[in-house]
């Protein structure tokens, strides 16, 4: 990638990171505004509301690249994080994972269930997976390395050379 291909890209991804702040703040603003007026149907105007603003907020995830999702990310504080986190469509989760910084990609882990680890890492190939492995409980990994087929978990554990799991998994293999 030439450096202005880089200079245009990093700028696309600056100007999503904008939107997404710019949408998440308009979403409070007017979720408070909303709630503030009170009458017989709030519940409705506020869960409408809210739903709108969900919708774009996916529509913009949806258009990028899982590297310029973990940049949003990182650059958003915790609770802004994880809302924006809630709305990543599932099937992307564990290539953004692999992108994200340690402390962003355990942030992430820590509010996720087991299930939803389960079918992230389903999503990734032997490689990936080896990577993401020692940042996923052991009980996800297990419900994996259960799931897997007999050469993907032969791969991953040869990738895995000092892993904790290793000798447990070659055990039960």
């Amino acid at each position: 990638m030439s450096q202005v291909e880089e200079s245009r890209a990093q700028e696309s991804v600056q100007d999503a990171l904008q939107r997404i702040v710019d949408l998440l703040d308009k979403q409070q603003i007017v979720e408070e505004l909303v709630h503030r007026q009170g009458g017989p149907r709030q519940e409705l105007v506020e869960s409408l509301v809210h739903k709108q603003h969900e919708v774009e907020l996916q529509q913009t995830l949806d258009a990028l690249h899982p590297a310029d999702i973990a940049f949003i990310l990182e650059a958003l504080p915790l609770d802004r994080r994880l809302k924006v986190w809630d709305l990543v469509k599932a099937d992307r989760d564990g290539e953004i994972l692999l992108e994200a910084s340690e402390p962003v990609r355990e942030s992430l882990i820590a509010h996720m269930d087991a299930h939803e680890l389960v079918a992230a890492a389903e999503q990734l190939d032997a490689d990936e997976l080896a990577d993401l492995a020692p940042d996923l409980p052991e009980d996800v990994m297990d419900d994996v390395f259960r799931a897997l087929a007999d050469p993907t978990r032969r791969r991953i554990l040869s990738l895995f050379t000092s892993h904790p799991f290793r000798n447990r998994y070659l055990s039960s293999g």
